[in-house]
């Protein structure tokens, strides 16, 4: 009987040293487990831009852009390689870093006036700035042809608002327009004339318009950092061609996407606003002065643009009917 309590106890006493040993292998290999997924997220998670925007007036808040490397191009219906990005507050005392919003369907946030705004997401977020309280955030999501759209964005409680269209935005910090926003704008003339213009306009933070500055306007008056014309730039140099993002959208295109991206004189006019210039309405300032009969897949047209011209080379990666066209460097006369 003793003898078989001892083996009895024998056997229980290794039982619970192999539960033991497996619980500790199972531990450590969870948590192995673990730190490769953690370096897996990590990774994914890892921004390759970070864009800076505006500073608080007490500079205690920076805004910037943010994108991240294996995040695709959006598809929201009415484009199909909408950036992916998002608008980000660092608090500069503490180093910390808030998420304010990020592209995609709209139908994720609370919105205000989204009757207006006929498009179901937003993307390529840029020019984020404070307002004076710093309680929102003014910025600009692609969206029309012509234009961008302006919204804000509720500090704490993230809620959107669409505020009107425009290709710029920023907040007059002093004077009897004080609060208010300055935005400038692509309109076009009423009947009979022909044509479009660009104008600076003072708004509200609900989209009514309050007054048109025209083409000009002295930025000390409401202290901001828009102004005359002249005031913004326009780059110039030669611009590296991504060669698989080219064969992503040469892809898109043989689907039957964005026929428009195979016309040289559409790319140099729709592509050239990343770079500082307004042609969209207006391609047909854009004048030929090499043509690819002189050398197959490249032209170049000369523009001229806040008085001075501009010469925008067009290239085509791969030449050849129903290939996609693409800048490949701008440089003034």
């Amino acid at each position: 009987m003793r003898k078989n309590f001892l083996i009895w106890s024998v056997f229980t006493l290794a039982a619970v040293l192999v539960a033991a040993f497996l619980l500790i292998r199972i531990n450590d290999y969870s948590n192995e487990l673990a730190s490769v997924v953690n370096v897996i997220d990590t990774k994914k998670q890892e921004p390759i831009n970070d864009e800076l925007g505006g500073s608080s007036w007490d500079k205690a808040l920076t805004l910037f852009t943010r994108r991240y490397p294996e995040r695709p191009r959006l598809n929201l219906g009415w484009s199909d390689e909408a950036l992916d990005n998002e608008i980000w507050i660092k608090d500069n005392n503490t180093e910390k870093e808030t998420l304010l919003v990020k592209s995609g369907e709209t139908s994720k946030y609370s919105f205000t006036d989204s009757d207006s705004f006929p498009f179901p997401g937003i993307s390529g977020l840029s020019s984020p700035v404070f307002s004076l309280d710093k309680k929102k955030v003014y910025f600009m999501s692609m969206a029309w042809v012509t234009s961008n759209a302006v919204f804000s964005a509720d500090v704490s409680a993230g809620e959107l608002r669409f505020i009107t269209d425009g290709n710029s935005v920023d907040v007059i910090t002093r004077g009897s327009y004080k609060d208010n926003l300055i935005v400038f704008k692509h309109k076009y003339y009423e009947a009979p004339k022909e044509g479009s213009y660009d104008h600076f306009y003072i708004i509200t933070d609900t989209g009514k318009e309050i007054k048109d500055l025209g083409e000009e306007f002295n930025k000390e008056d409401f202290g901001v950092s828009a102004g005359n014309i002249s005031d913004l730039i326009i780059w110039t140099g030669k611009i590296e061609i991504d060669k698989e993002e080219m064969a992503g959208i040469q892809k898109a295109i043989d689907d039957g996407h964005q026929p428009w991206r195979t016309d040289p004189k559409e790319i140099a006019c729709v592509d050239s606003s990343m770079y500082g210039f307004n042609l969209i309405g207006d391609c047909e300032t854009l004048k030929e002065v090499y043509s690819a009969a002189d050398i197959p897949g490249i032209i170049k047209y000369q523009v001229t643009a806040m008085g001075k011209d501009y010469i925008i080379t067009v290239i085509q990666p791969v030449v050849g009917e129903g290939k996609i066209w693409t800048i490949s460097e701008i440089y003034e006369l």
